[in-house]
């Protein structure tokens, strides 16, 4: 029995190497160390998340400032759970939005072509304009 305590206690002390091989095994042991306290919102973000690590760095990239700030509130107890569970004290959190190439590339339509597909879908916004006396050359 006594064996038995000293072999869990020597594994709960296990240390990683901070490394990005180590990198997903880490994780997924945050994922379920923060789990019970955190807001779904967290994990359903983190949990599609793939860290990269460089250096003394934790890059984590995100689609959104939504995400980026749900992410910003946990930065202490990620960094916290790194620096406890491998042999790194001077670990950082690197939160990078990563825009979609596709929005900026995309061409913008202009109101007057928004409207025509709008009127194509529902032709009782003609009425609605009529309606409204609105003057579609103001556009």
């Amino acid at each position: 029995m006594l064996k038995d305590l000293k072999e869990e206690t020597i594994e709960a002390q296990k240390k990683y190497e901070f490394s990005q091989e180590n990198a997903i095994e880490l994780w997924k042991l945050f994922i379920e160390h923060i789990r019970p306290k955190a807001q779904n919102s967290f994990i359903n973000i983190i949990n599609n998340q793939v860290p990269e690590i460089k250096g003394n760095t934790i890059s984590l990239y995100v689609s959104n400032n939504i995400n980026y700030e749900i992410i910003q509130i946990y930065c202490s107890d990620i960094v916290s759970f790194f620096i406890s569970n491998t042999n790194n004290n001077r670990i950082e959190l690197d939160i990078i939005v990563q825009k979609n190439e596709q929005d900026d590339n995309a061409p913008k339509k202009k109101p007057v072509d928004k409207l025509k597909e709008l009127i194509d879908k529902n032709d009782k916004i003609v009425y609605l304009i009529e309606k409204l006396s609105i003057d579609l050359e103001a556009f």
